[in-house]
């Protein structure tokens, strides 16, 4: 029986893509996750796809420990049995040797005749800090853009504050009291393109913001902002706001669509109580509160056809 195992997929913001050259058989796809949850969509919106000689056997994203697809592929084609001769009319002189009565099959290539095509590179971007708009940037356009370490902390002064702080664009400063992963904390932002693309104007993206909540989490909420004017003085607009599940360690997401421009940014801004944007009529970005963390990504996405 032929077998071919694909290595862990650890990384949650990864788009992987695995090729293989298999010989012909009768294939089952047997997908398994660690914790049991699936890869969809308690934690995030995972999801996975099977095609064989160019036809989908199997998609999916939500099941428990594994989940194993139907049989799909082929044992090759039967053989074509020799026609029957017809008799002659005439006695041969020399005897007709009798008729071979099991065809000969051609034994399966087990060795494929030309290496597998190698998957095609995916393009997730780590910011970099950019000093003259204050805040972490992926300057190249990927499939995600991601904050990688350099808003994880809070404040200043902290045990653990965050480099280059407060990674705004407009100066939303964090709230100075409380600490590191004891009171709420941002620690990453993700920008992701839903359909496994490039980042492209006029498609839905996906903002995943990773947090640290404080206690159960019942008095935290994050606001998720985007902006298509990166300048010190964005118009923010916002999208959603999420409460998380529990305290601790979180990932929250919203989706929206991306709008035209060629850099654009995206805000999370997640306080312990207070008001949506720090106003009375929710119309600001920037909540302000002594406990608070507000922290942006800058990202570049395909704006043409």
């Amino acid at each position: 029986a032929e077998q071919t195992t694909s290595p862990q997929y650890t990384n949650k913001t990864m788009v992987y893509i695995d090729t293989y050259c298999l010989p012909e058989a009768r294939y089952t796809f047997v997908i398994s996750d660690t914790y049991g949850d699936g890869i969809c969509c308690d934690y995030g919106q995972g999801s996975y796809s099977v095609t064989y000689d160019g036809n989908a056997v199997t998609s999916g994203g939500q099941f428990e420990s594994s989940k194993t697809s139907d049989l799909f592929g082929s044992c090759g084609q039967e053989p074509t049995l020799r026609p029957t001769l017809q008799p002659s009319a005439f006695p041969s002189k020399i005897p007709t040797p009798s008729p071979t009565t099991s065809p000969s099959i051609p034994l399966p290539t087990f060795n494929p005749t030309r290496p597998p095509t190698a998957p095609p590179t995916v393009a997730l971007i780590t910011a970099t800090y950019d000093v003259g708009l204050g805040a972490p940037k992926c300057s190249a356009v990927g499939v995600s853009c991601t904050s990688g370490a350099l808003i994880d902390g809070r404040g200043y002064g902290n045990a653990v504050s965050e480099t280059n702080y407060p990674n705004t664009l407009d100066g939303c400063a964090d709230g100075n009291d409380g600490t590191y992963h004891g009171d709420e904390s941002i620690d990453m932002i993700t920008v992701s393109a839903v359909d496994g693309g490039l980042l492209q104007a006029g498609d839905m993206a996906e903002i995943e913001a990773k947090v640290w909540a404080y206690n159960d989490g019942d008095g935290d909420t994050a606001d998720f902002y985007y902006t298509a004017d990166v300048n010190s003085n964005p118009n923010w607009i916002l999208i959603d706001s999420i409460k998380p599940l529990g305290g601790g360690i979180r990932a929250l997401t919203v989706r929206y669509t991306l709008p035209a421009s060629a850099v654009q940014a995206a805000r999370v801004n997640f306080r312990w109580k207070g008001k949506q944007g720090g106003t009375s009529d929710g119309s600001g970005s920037c909540s302000g509160g002594n406990y608070d963390d507000a922290d942006d990504l800058v990202f570049s996405v395909v704006t043409g056809g």
